[in-house]
């Protein structure tokens, strides 16, 4: 998210608090997100590859379809905090 920056120097004007929370890994130690990329690798490749096929998939979506969509993963979001804090 950070890199992307590089490629449009006019983002980092609209940048706010979730983008800091978001990108909070790139502040950490190199050395250990090294390790830990190189250690799990083909997991986040997978993964990686996957939120790509939800994202184009999400794109393409009609309105009502979107909605739902956005409605369901709020749900499921809701449902690890919420749970968590009771």
């Amino acid at each position: 998210m950070v890199k992307l920056l590089d490629e449009d120097p006019e983002a980092e004007k609209v940048v706010a608090g979730n983008f800091r929370d978001l990108t909070r890994p790139a502040s950490s130690d190199p050395t250990m997100w090294k390790d830990i990329l190189r250690d799990n690798r083909d997991f986040i490749k997978g993964k990686l590859f996957k939120l790509y096929e939800i994202m184009v998939k999400v794109l393409e979506m009609k309105e009502e379809d979107l909605y739902q969509f956005l409605s369901s993963i709020k749900n499921r979001r809701d449902s690890i905090f919420l749970t968590r804090l009771s």
